[in-house]
């Protein structure tokens, strides 16, 4: 637990939103490809459950 001076308060939040905005601007990118990645397994996953045959499972993968 950090003891603040008031004055410091606008200060420190300054800090703050300045990393938050450096991990935005840093980390948008591979969210995209993460989200992107993680619905195309989802969705991989799906198929595998609802197709029996294995035909078209290898028809989607390739």
């Amino acid at each position: 637990m950090m003891v603040f001076d008031v004055n410091d308060i606008p200060r420190y939040l300054g800090m703050r939103i300045k990393q938050t905005k450096n991990i935005l601007t840093n980390f948008c990118p591979a969210m995209v490809v993460l989200c992107i990645f993680y619905f195309y397994i989802l969705s991989l996953l799906g198929i595998l459950v609802s197709a029996i045959d294995r035909d078209s499972i290898f028809l989607f993968l390739f």
